[in-house]
């Protein structure tokens, strides 16, 4: 945060409003709506706040900008080419009857899940993982990829759509 606070007014609101739109996936938030947000992140012992789906966690002397967990999508099928939250598209063949969607709460509770989570997942915070996608079959996880887990077919990935968008998703 402190090279962010410390840069001009209209480059902190334009960095802040691209992240937002970039973890949100919806639109860059209006100025009048990114002014407050911005003073308060700069002040000490900010707390947490969400602006346009996006969660802002102040951690000390960085910030983690994720998508607010509230906001997400409901699982969707996950058949080759499904697409959930706007971003996630199913690559390879899942299994019949498999959905895509939000780790949420019951996916950190998977016990194997807790035998592979390890480094920068576990260490992140509880609700950016709530987030996270994942892929289920018959109620058991079988794909969670920024957790490290797999049991699932071989070729089964989730492509980023948004890699290959602009952050405010209209090209620009």
């Amino acid at each position: 945060l402190a090279p962010w606070a410390a840069a001009p007014a209209d480059l902190r609101q334009r960095v802040l409003a691209r992240a937002i739109a970039w973890a949100s996936g919806a639109r860059r938030p209006r100025q009048r709506a990114l002014a407050p947000l911005e003073a308060a992140l700069r002040a000490p012992n900010a707390a947490p706040r969400t602006l346009s789906g996006a969660l802002i966690l102040p951690m000390g002397p960085e910030a983690l900008i994720c998508r607010e967990p509230s906001r997400l999508p409901p699982a969707v099928p996950a058949r080759p080419g499904a697409v959930w939250d706007g971003r996630w598209q199913v690559v390879g063949a899942p299994p019949d009857g498999a959905v895509l969607g939000a780790l949420g709460a019951e996916g950190l509770r998977d016990p194997g899940l807790a035998r592979v989570v390890g480094g920068g997942f576990a260490a992140s915070p509880r609700a950016a993982r709530l987030g996270s996608p994942c892929i289920r079959h018959d109620g058991a996880l079988i794909f969670a990829p920024f957790a490290g887990y797999e049991c699932a077919p071989q070729g089964l990935m989730l492509r980023d759509l948004r890699a290959t968008r602009a952050p405010d998703g209209n090209g620009t």
